[in-house]
């Protein structure tokens, strides 16, 4: 007979099942969780033993993306802090670097460090309570092709990401992150079976533009060089990003792509500034930076989009496309609606190498 590992937790709902009908009950106790988030006991009534089953949250998906430039604080203490993983079960936090955007990775991954480090101290952090890595590099992991090594590459950097409780892409070229996906099909489905299990994931420039599917490519000032190509995907495909927004002009060339692909939400991220989405849905604005919101719900033309913007500490829903926290100006504070909190269940900036 299993015996309970941690203290009370009365709020635990338990379903009692193989009784002759199905209840809930809040438990005294609750168990160490196993490998699939549930604990599983017999209770012996002086009848048929019933099986108790600890029902758990499901994880929620979770991105911070940054529009590049400078990375506001708020928004590397939410990665870091999603980053801390699971409260009952403590592991050391890991976060991965992945640098295939950039063409300076090691210069890339030292300032993630530099700028982690800081925060990590002040959540009381020691160095063995975190560790930080980066990926193998682009041209390590091209090149290994073309020597017959993929196989291998691929199997350590797959022993790499376990555990890994954080991944973060850098800024550079989008295209160039997304080659290496595509050539490494195998780790592709590894880190979105992360996300899906709950593994926060983030990007800044280049990094946050391949988080799409499609995902926006294309000269800034000349329309006939938008294109829509293959990204990452982690956002599902009613969604393209977009950053450097407003600091760019980039309303025109993110409108077009929607209204060519046919996409029904369009979020902008600005320059030194950053969001966070839940569960693919629900964004908060990081950082002092305007968010931008363009919805295409009659698909017609730029000018008949709704277009929304975000500031410090709003929220907003890209189901239902609602919005809370702060008014913007000239609205009363009632025309700031409520978004319902999460359920337990693109142009080379190879100028900046982050």
């Amino acid at each position: 007979m299993l015996r309970p590992a941690f203290k009370r937790g009365p709020n635990m709902p338990i379903r009692i099942v193989g009784s002759s009908q199905q209840s809930m009950i809040r438990p005294a106790q609750i168990f160490r969780r196993t490998s699939h988030w549930t604990a599983l006991f017999l209770l012996t009534l002086g009848s048929p033993a019933l099986a108790v089953e600890v029902e758990r949250p499901k994880a929620v998906r979770k991105l911070v993306l940054v529009g590049g430039g400078d990375h506001p604080r708020q928004a590397t203490e939410k990665f870091l802090q999603w980053a801390d993983g699971d409260p009952i079960e403590k592991k050391p936090m890991k976060v991965a670097i992945i640098v295939w955007q950039t063409s300076l990775p090691a210069q890339s991954f030292q300032s993630y460090r530099d700028e982690y480090i800081p925060v990590l101290k002040e959540m009381g952090k020691k160095e063995e309570d975190y560790k930080i890595y980066a990926s193998p590099t682009r041209a390590e992991m091209l090149t290994a092709i073309a020597a017959g090594k993929a196989q291998e590459v691929e199997k350590n950097f797959r022993l790499q990401l376990k555990d890994t409780t954080a991944v973060f892409f850098s800024g550079g070229d989008q295209a160039e992150g997304v080659k290496v996906l595509k050539a490494y099909p195998g780790i592709a489905k590894a880190l979105r079976e992360m996300y899906e299990h709950g593994v926060v994931f983030g990007g800044t420039s280049a990094g946050t533009a391949l988080m799409s599917n499609p995902m926006l490519m294309g000269d800034d000032f000349d329309p006939n060089k938008f294109t829509l190509e293959d990204g990452f995907g982690l956002l599902p495909p009613e969604i393209l990003v977009d950053q450097h927004f407003l600091k760019r002009k980039r309303k025109h060339r993110l409108g077009a792509m929607m209204l060519k692909g046919h996409i029904p939400t369009g979020v902008g991220v600005e320059e030194d500034g950053a969001i966070a989405i839940e569960n693919n849905r629900y964004l908060t604005v990081l950082g002092d930076k305007v968010a931008t919101v363009l919805n295409n719900h009659l698909d017609t033309s730029l000018e008949a989009m709704d277009e929304i913007r975000l500031t410090a500490g709003q929220q907003y829903d890209l189901r239902t496309h609602r919005r809370s926290g702060l008014p913007q100006p000239g609205e009363t504070a009632s025309a700031a609606r409520p978004v319902q909190a999460p359920m337990p269940n693109s142009t080379p900036d190879t100028h900046s190498y982050r």
